[in-house]
């Protein structure tokens, strides 16, 4: 009954679409998952039962045992979600995300692990985290991110570069005399679109602005004014093309 009033309580307040029920799962020997959370097309936030906070971005799904907290802090998930762990030397906070495995005391960070992409990455707000796959584990801190390739099972260590990783969380977008090439790859992970470029030197040119809970058409229009490009959209996807006015603008 207690969870039940929790996920009245967390629809209330999101309005997103919840997955709530038991099931069973095969992690190598049977688990019994007390809840599964499932955000499709609205961001979620959800509070777990030790206190951890958890915001689940689109196409998400997390699932908690039902001895969680009890005898561990084991979850399991597939899509993008941002942690904030609640403390308890312990009690390890452990996630499985495909066969990646996060282990993490009390930290926040964000993890990303969906099944159509060929890495999982995890980067760090505050903390330390342990990330790894087989047996071959990362050490992160502030500012750094771990790169797990799920096909040759290679973890890297990288310092953080890009502003705009907790951007889906935080709603805001921020490019500071960045290359177009990485602005469309950010447009394209943060609206779930597709950009195609028909002029290979507009990836070349450099945009600097920010946008608080950006709308793709306001991006794209400020990107034409600023840029002088031109743009096609379709459905979900977008045509770019024409030529920058200056290497660097602001």
């Amino acid at each position: 009954s207690n969870l039940l009033k929790i996920a009245a309580a967390i629809l209330a307040i999101t309005g997103s679409v919840f997955l709530f029920r038991s099931i069973f799962i095969s992690t190598g020997s049977s688990q019994i998952m007390a809840a599964t959370f499932k955000a499709d097309d609205q961001k979620t936030f959800i509070e777990l039962p030790d206190g951890s906070k958890v915001w689940l971005n689109k196409n998400t799904q997390l699932s908690y045992t039902e001895n969680f907290n009890d005898e561990n802090r084991t979850i399991y998930m597939t899509g993008e979600a941002y942690f904030e762990v609640a403390r308890n030397e312990k009690k390890p906070f452990i996630i499985h995300a495909g066969n990646t495995i996060t282990k993490v005391l009390g930290t926040g960070f964000n993890l990303r692990c969906y099944e159509n992409e060929k890495a999982a990455e995890l980067t760090v707000s505050h903390g330390k985290v342990s990330f790894g796959i087989n047996e071959k584990e990362v050490i992160l801190e502030k500012d750094y991110k771990g790169v797990i390739d799920t096909k040759d099972l290679r973890a890297t260590k990288e310092f953080n570069d890009d502003p705009n990783v907790f951007a889906w969380k935080d709603e805001k977008l921020i490019f500071n005399n960045m290359p177009f090439l990485k602005v469309d790859s950010t447009l394209e992970k943060y609206f779930s679109i597709a950009i195609e470029v028909k002029t290979d030197d507009i990836n070349n040119c450099r945009f600097t602005g920010s946008f608080e809970k950006p709308q793709i058409e306001d991006v794209m229009e400020v990107l034409k004014v600023t840029m002088g490009l031109d743009y096609l959209q379709q459905a979900n996807t977008i045509t770019v093309q024409g030529v920058c006015q200056t290497d660097t603008l602001q």
